[in-house]
C-alpha cells in the first residue's frame, strides 16, 4: 500500500510534535521503550498523557512502530513513515529560475555550488542578482586584477567590498579571493634608521611626539586606534605592502623597523587602550607596553587626573575588558577597571619619559 504523504496524515498538534521529536532523537536501530514517554515530554514540553495519547495516534497511522494499544511504548519505537516535505521559499524559487535562465554561463556543477546561496542575495532585486552573478562569472572566466578591491568593483555592481562578502560563493566558482593587492599607508614621524620604534594610538599624541626631542631618535607611528590592526596589517607589512609616509622626517622601511627593531605600544590607560594592543599583538608579536603607561599608572590614584568610565568621557560603552593573557596587561586592566587616563594627559611631559622603555609597575 502507498504511504501517504506527511502532509496528508492531518496529525493533530500533540502528534506532530511527538512525530517531531522522535525523528531527531532515534538512531538506526529506534528508541528504547524504558523512558521514551519522559524524554518526549521534556522534549516537547507536553503532558505525560498527552505524550500517551499523541504516540497512540502516530501508531494507529502506521507511522511508528512499537506502541501498545493504550499509547505506552512496548519495544522499540522507530519512525516508519514519509518525511514532511521541505518547504521551498519564494526567494529560493526565483534563485533557482535565475541560475537556470543563465544557461550555458553556468555549468552543472557551478549551479550546484550556488544553489543554497539564495540567502545571501535576499534583499535584492532580480536584475541585480542577475548582474553580480554575471560579475562573477566574469572574475573566473577574466583577466585578474592584482587589487582586489578594484578587481571586485570593476565587476561587482561598482562595490569593491562585495568580493569579499562572496568569497565562499566566488570559491565555489574557483576564483580565490585574498585581501593580499594594494598598498597601505602609515603616518610616520622621525628618522629612517631609528633606535625603536613607537606605535601611538591617537593622532593628537602622534603631532605632539612627532615635534618633541623624541623624534630625532625614535619612529612614530599613527595608529588610529584599531586603524592598524584590521585588513591583516601583520600580513601585509611582511609582504611589504605598508608603506611610511612621514609628516616629520624622513620615510622608513617600516617592514624592517617593526621587525628588526624594539617596538612599542603607548595608548589611552582604558580598557579599550589594552584591547587594541593587544590586538597588535597579535600581528607583531614582539610588541611591548611603553614605559608612558608607568606615568598613566602613577595618575590612576589622583582622582583629579583619571576618569570612570562614564558617558561624559566617551567611555561609557567600554564594558569589554582585555583576555589579560600578559601579565602587564592584567596588571593594568585590573587597575583600570574603575577609572581611566587618556594619553593626553601626559603629552606635556612626553620629553621627560622615555618612550622606548617597557613599562614597569
Amino acid at each position: 500500500m502507498t504511504q501517504l504523504r506527511y502532509e496528508d496524515l492531518q496529525l493533530g498538534d500533540g502528534a506532530d510534535r511527538c512525530g517531531s521529536a522522535i525523528r531527531q532523537l532515534q538512531g538506526a536501530t529506534g528508541l528504547r521503550p524504558n523512558d521514551l514517554q519522559q524524554r518526549l515530554s521534556n522534549a516537547t514540553g507536553m503532558p505525560l498523557l498527552e505524550v500517551a495519547k499523541a504516540l497512540r495516534e502516530l501508531s494507529l497511522l502506521g507511522v511508528i512502530t512499537g506502541i501498545g494499544v493504550n499509547g505506552r511504548p512496548v519495544r522499540m519505537v522507530k519512525w516508519v513513515g514519509t518525511e514532511p516535505s521541505r518547504q521551498v521559499c519564494p526567494q529560493e524559487v526565483e534563485w533557482r529560475e535565475i541560475l537556470e535562465g543563465l544557461g550555458d554561463k553556468l555549468s552543472e556543477a557551478d549551479r550546484a555550488s550556488l544553489g543554497s546561496s539564495f540567502s545571501t542575495f535576499n534583499g535584492l532585486d532580480r536584475c541585480d542578482k542577475i548582474a553580480i552573478i554575471e560579475g562573477m562569472i566574469a572574475m573566473r572566466d577574466g583577466i585578474r586584477c592584482a587589487d582586489t578591491w578594484v578587481w571586485s568593483a570593476e565587476n561587482l555592481l561598482g562595490s569593491s567590498k562585495a568580493a569579499r562578502s562572496l568569497r565562499t560563493d566566488l570559491g565555489g566558482l574557483g576564483v580565490n579571493v585574498d585581501d593580499s593587492g594594494g598598498l597601505y599607508y602609515a603616518i610616520t614621524a622621525g628618522p629612517s634608521t631609528p633606535e625603536a620604534v613607537v606605535l601611538i594610538e591617537n593622532p593628537r599624541v602622534f603631532s605632539a611626539v612627532a615635534t618633541s626631542a623624541q623624534a630625532s631618535r625614535i619612529l612614530a607611528v599613527a595608529a588610529y586606534g584599531y586603524g592598524l590592526t584590521i585588513d591583516n596589517f601583520g600580513q601585509r607589512l611582511l609582504a611589504g605592502q605598508v608603506v611610511s609616509c612621514p609628516a616629520v622626517g624622513e620615510r622608513a622601511d617600516l617592514r624592517w623597523a617593526l621587525t628588526q627593531l624594539p617596538a612599542y605600544f603607548w595608548g589611552d590607560l582604558d580598557l579599550e587602550g589594552l584591547r587594541i594592543y593587544e590586538s597588535l599583538k597579535q600581528r607583531l608579536p614582539s610588541i611591548r607596553l611603553s614605559a608612558a603607561y608607568s606615568a598613566m599608572d602613577r595618575m590612576l590614584d589622583d582622582r583629579r587626573r583619571s576618569h570612570p568610565y562614564h558617558r561624559l568621557f566617551e567611555k561609557d560603552r567600554q564594558g569589554i575588558p582585555p583576555s589579560g593573557n600578559e601579565a602587564d596587561v592584567a596588571y593594568l586592566a585590573k587597575r583600570c577597571l574603575q577609572r581611566a587616563v587618556d594619553q593626553e594627559a601626559v603629552v606635556r611631559i612626553v620629553d621627560q619619559i622615555n618612550l622606548t622603555m617597557p613599562f614597569e609597575r
